[in-house]
């Protein structure tokens, strides 16, 4: 797999704003059923009013805009095209980097890091920034592409024999390797959601086993920080 630059995945990602406009396409979503499946990530999230929310990766902020009217929401992206379009829907966006999210320790109550984590290659640094952020009790929401999968394993080898256009290609991480850093930063999972891209399933676990291990295309891990972060 090849570890693509910070900025290769910022021209990449500019040029999504270009061809696709403000929709899912363009926050990589490549058909309606992985699109709908994050609504089911915000289903499983307890976001109560007036809370303060970090998405990780807002893209245009399509995911978050309808938390808007009764939370404040924070975005960071590496593309300044998204981020002026998630500015335009009253996110407070800002082009940073996740591996230095430029907010003070314990600040947000909800951190959302949905279909990022796959475009970076400092693993250990990223779980690090979203632990740090949150306030103790906090949520922390990751999603990730399973490597283990079954399902990820043959479509993969089939769509070798499937003529199309060469594009980046973002990494797939294990379940027990997110898991155990997640345990160090202080964030323990406490739901699983399993989804089954491209089939229009989904299932729900509150412990590792084989099902979702080697079944789920996309792991989302809802987690909970036990432990304020040093300042």
């Amino acid at each position: 797999m090849t570890d693509y630059s910070k900025k290769e995945w910022e021209d990449y990602f500019n040029k999504k704003v270009e061809l696709f406009g403000d929709s899912p396409k363009a926050n990589a979503y490549f058909n309606r059923i992985s699109w709908r499946n994050n609504y089911k990530i915000l289903d499983l999230i307890d976001i109560k009013d007036k809370v303060r929310i970090l998405d990780v990766g807002c893209g245009s902020g399509l995911f978050v805009s309808h938390l808007i009217n009764k939370n404040i929401i924070y975005g960071l992206d590496i593309s300044f095209k998204m981020v002026k379009l998630a500015k335009m829907k009253g996110i407070y966006a800002l082009k940073a980097d996740v591996e230095s999210i430029p907010f003070r320790s314990n600040f947000f109550d909800v951190v959302l890091c949905h279909g990022i984590i796959q475009y970076l290659n400092n693993l250990d640094k990223i779980i690090t920034e979203l632990s740090r952020v949150t306030q103790c009790g906090g949520q922390v929401i990751i999603s990730f592409l399973n490597r283990e999968s079954l399902i990820r394993f043959i479509s993969g080898n089939l769509l070798k024999f499937i003529p199309r256009q060469e594009e980046m290609r973002p990494k797939a991480y294990s379940v027990r390797e997110l898991f155990e850093i997640c345990q160090v930063k202080n964030l323990i999972v406490k739901t699983c959601l399993i989804l089954y891209n491209p089939l229009p399933f989904y299932s729900t676990s509150r412990n590792i086993n084989w099902l979702y291990r080697f079944g789920g295309t996309t792991i989302v891990f809802f987690c909970q920080k036990t432990k304020d972060s040093s300042t």
